[in-house]
């Protein structure tokens, strides 16, 4: 399973950020103490304006919520299309990237990252950067 619904909508999100001019788009995320959230999506131009993601909106599927398909017994992505803004898209594509990953990035010490998406090149890098916080504890026993 991917981060994005299917092939075709990864092309028509990467399509529409490459016309509108983005050559950047970060992503983040923060958690701790069993919880966690997507904090925000910024996109910046070529020419280093921001775009605002709120307000153009495309067809995307209503939920990231996966559904067993008994039939053939494997995961398939539930929901009807509806209008998204490219902002809750990102976050959605974030999360459903975490989910897929496992990453237990908001119980205990927590962790925090970024989703980055870049477009210098024909093919955009995506890439999804995590720090999970981990608390270590030295034990040392001395004898007087």
């Amino acid at each position: 399973m991917s981060a994005f619904p299917s092939p075709a909508h990864r092309e028509r999100l990467v399509s529409l950020l490459k016309v509108s001019g983005v050559r950047r788009i970060e992503v983040s995320f923060a958690g701790s103490g069993d919880s966690g959230s997507i904090e925000g999506a910024d996109a910046v131009c070529h020419d280093n304006t921001e775009f605002d993601l709120t307000n153009v909106r495309i067809k995307w599927p209503e939920q990231s919520m996966q559904v067993l398909d008994k039939g053939q017994w494997v995961y398939k992505r539930s929901g009807k299309e509806i209008d998204k803004s490219l902002e809750e898209i990102l976050k959605q594509v974030c999360e459903d990237a975490l989910e897929e990953q496992g990453l237990d990035w908001y119980n205990n010490d927590g962790g925090q990252g970024e989703l980055v998406m870049e477009f210098i090149d024909v093919e955009p890098s995506i890439i999804l950067y995590t720090r999970i916080n981990v608390t270590t504890t030295e034990d040392t026993e001395l004898e007087l």
